[in-house]
């Protein structure tokens, strides 16, 4: 666990950060009576938690691996952060849609079912559209599956691309 610990702390502040902000958003209604504020809301939470990574990444480099840091040992770092916040996440975001805010996926799909008429969608595009937003709703596990995977892929490129100008570079002569 010593050799993680870096990892674990960073995934856990990612994770503390990700639940303050959506209580925040719950409380303001973002998430229930106010989705169309809470629908550009929402992704802001990626920077704080890319600012952990970034942090997480650097702190590896400078204090566990006292500077000498190839794009690998990044790319290892950004991963196992990420797929622990990915994790952690997705046992949050199961909570909360099944205990804080149990209609969160009828409230979700039905303001989006507004939003596509309005956009001059017949009801079979709409249908057509969310068909796999009402899969992904319906089973538990296939929710915290999809948020697992996306969330490590999508910040583990984040976490690829810090490592690669963060990573100790080499004189060849």
């Amino acid at each position: 666990m010593k050799g993680i610990r870096t990892e674990v702390k960073y995934a856990f502040f990612s994770a503390v950060a990700l639940i303050a902000w959506v209580v925040a958003e719950h409380l303001l209604g973002y998430m229930t009576t106010k989705m169309e504020i809470g629908e550009y809301t929402e992704p802001l939470i990626a920077i704080p938690v890319w600012l952990l990574l970034f942090l997480g990444i650097w702190e590896k480099k400078s204090r566990d691996l006292t500077g000498h840091f190839s794009f690998g040992k990044g790319l290892q770092t950004a991963l196992l952060i990420s797929f622990l916040y990915a994790l952690l996440q997705s046992v949050w975001f199961a909570f909360y849609t099944h205990i804080i805010n149990p209609d969160y996926a009828t409230l979700a799909l039905v303001y989006k079912e507004k939003q596509l008429a309005a956009e001059g969608k017949e009801a079979q595009q709409i249908s057509d559209e969310l068909a796999y937003t009402r899969i992904l709703f319906r089973s538990a596990s296939l929710q915290f599956l999809f948020f697992t995977v996306s969330t490590t892929v999508i910040n583990t490129i984040a976490g690829a691309i810090m490592s690669f100008f963060l990573r100790t570079k080499t004189n060849n002569k």
